[in-house]
């Protein structure tokens, strides 16, 4: 066993993958004996050893080294990032997806471990997630992850499993069309990626990548919006919103605000405390414009409630100025475009959600001077 794994990590088995690669199909009919074996060498396929590796091998099979006329160097320069991509496309063309996918059935937690970590780096291959998608990874991930959610969490190896396969599913919804999947897979997806975000061991790649994936799922449809809020979510992405890792905290944004018109999205604008974060975010868009962009896009997009409007224009800053008006007001006087672009559609849901008239006297009477509000719906010159 230990002699099929070891042949696993040498280079001639990955050029194997290159020049014979119907060896792949043959996992397909594996005895439970070597299933353990054959899913190490997959994951040997899927990624690129250290030199750590490479001297470990080395020192502890120098007979191997020396059969081979292996050096530890020449190894690494051979076994380069290009070389691991091009071995997971082949991989993934050759049903490979569907090998390990056949693994995981009825395998043992360390099995299982083995085989979603060789998903989860078939995963980093943008063009091959479609493919993962047809042969079952995406259903087989979130079967994993709902499997070992039900068991004990004491069991380090069934946490680890979970997280694999929720990483898996972050991986292949990032870019995936949402509308292609089917709503099992749609709705089934939600929970894994959750618990992926509020995982406290979860890294930052791990919840930018859980956050996106939910980003996508929301805007297909308004059964998946509701799938996500009813299963907590919006608590979840409200947290990560102040993570100190600006894209982790630009994600969060992009989602909550995507999580709009649910009901409980409104509640969560109706409050002037949250509120205020929100401009603070979209006001602070010379230091992070992305994260200011996508605050402009969510509070333009919930403007369109009345409750939401009021306390918008009500709430004040420490110095009891009025910051909702304000911030609006930096907006519109950004200079930039798409910013500029969010700021007016504020206005126009504002008019629309209130009587107009009403609406632009509260704006013009919170503003610092009502002059300089007027001004801001003049036609814009640009050079």
């Amino acid at each position: 066993m230990s002699g099929i794994r070891e042949f696993g990590q040498q280079e001639e088995r990955r050029k194997l993958l290159n020049n014979t690669p119907t060896h792949i199909t043959h996992t397909l009919t594996l005895t439970h004996s070597h299933i353990y074996t054959y899913t190490h060498t997959h994951i040997t396929h899927t990624h690129t050893h250290t030199s750590h590796t490479h001297t470990h091998t080395t020192n502890n099979h120098p007979q191997l080294a020396k059969i081979e006329g292996e050096d530890a160097s020449i190894r690494k320069e051979m076994d380069s990032p290009s070389s691991v991509s091009r071995r997971i496309r082949t991989l993934v063309s050759l049903d490979g997806t569907k090998a390990v996918v056949n693994l995981l059935k009825g395998a043992s937690a360390n099995t299982a471990e083995r085989a979603l970590e060789a998903l989860v780096r078939m995963a980093t291959e943008q063009e091959g997630r479609g493919v993962m998608v047809q042969q079952g990874g995406l259903s087989a991930c979130i079967e994993a992850s709902v499997s070992e959610e039900k068991t004990t969490t004491d069991n380090p190896t069934k946490l680890a499993c979970s997280a694999l396969a929720g990483h898996c599913i972050a991986k292949i919804l990032v870019t995936t069309n949402p509308t292609l999947l089917t709503t099992t897979q749609r709705l089934g997806a939600v929970k894994p990626l959750l618990n992926l975000c509020k995982n406290n061991d979860s890294t930052n790649l791990q919840q930018f990548e859980g956050l996106m994936s939910l980003t996508n799922l929301g805007s297909c449809d308004d059964e998946t919006k509701c799938r996500i809020v009813d299963s907590g979510g919006l608590a979840t992405v409200n947290y990560l919103m102040y993570s100190e890792h600006d894209m982790v905290r630009r994600a969060a944004t992009e989602c909550v605000g995507n999580l709009i018109p649910h009901e409980k999205a409104l509640e969560y604008f109706r409050d002037p405390e949250r509120v205020k974060v929100w401009f603070a975010f979209m006001r602070d868009f010379e230091g992070d414009f992305e994260t200011a962009r996508a605050a402009a896009s969510g509070l333009a997009m919930a403007c369109g409630d009345e409750k939401v409007v009021d306390g918008i224009l009500d709430f004040t800053d420490d110095k009891n100025v009025k910051s909702g008006v304000k911030g609006l007001e930096e907006v519109l006087k950004s200079a930039n475009i798409e910013l500029m672009h969010r700021g007016l559609v504020m206005v126009q849901m504002m008019v629309g959600a209130k009587e107009g008239e009403e609406t632009m006297l509260k704006v013009s009477e919170r503003s610092e001077a009502s002059e300089r509000t007027s001004s801001l719906f003049k036609p814009c010159e640009y050079n």
